[in-house]
């Protein structure tokens, strides 16, 4: 009985250590090496991302907010201020673009709906329009601000 045993493994050694398994396994070893590189690959960079923004993002955002609240001092009187209108967008447009690489696409949307208005604002000479394109900003920026509020609220606790 022990010896049909040992012969029976001693088969079946045979039968899987041959030229043609080693080559199978290594080729099997290789392919799933080159997956786990890949989601490892991909978690470092999301773990880079996530470290990013949350050690840059909130102040990135309290810088948001501030030039909110400029451009809104500022359009209470539109004429006297246009100068440093363009100035709080050409600072809003860096914060945005830092802000467009970590966001969702809905926040992707709004911050790319504002860099239009921006460039429409600087190409506009009428200024009603210009007007006009700072309030829309504005709203927008409103409505980023609360968006990325509570993104940073979610990420808080994490």
């Amino acid at each position: 009985m022990i010896e049909d045993f040992f012969t029976w493994i001693e088969k079946l050694t045979y039968l899987f250590i041959t030229k043609d398994s080693f080559i199978f396994l290594g080729g099997l070893s290789s392919v799933l090496s080159l997956i786990i590189s890949i989601v490892i690959y991909a978690n470092i960079r999301n773990i880079k991302k996530e470290t990013l923004i949350k050690i840059r993002g909130p102040e990135q955002f309290i810088e948001l907010s501030e030039i909110t609240s400029s451009i809104n001092k500022y359009y209470q009187d539109f004429e006297d201020f246009q100068e440093d209108i363009d100035t709080e967008l050409s600072k809003l447009e860096a914060i945005l673009d830092w802000f467009k690489k970590f966001v969702k696409k809905n926040i992707k949307r709004n911050i790319k709906l504002i860099q239009v208005l921006i460039n429409d604002f600087r190409d506009v000479n009428q200024n009603l329009q210009r007007k006009d394109n700072v309030w829309k900003i504005y709203t927008l920026l409103v409505k980023i601000d609360q968006q990325l509020g509570s993104l940073f609220k979610d990420k808080k606790w994490m």
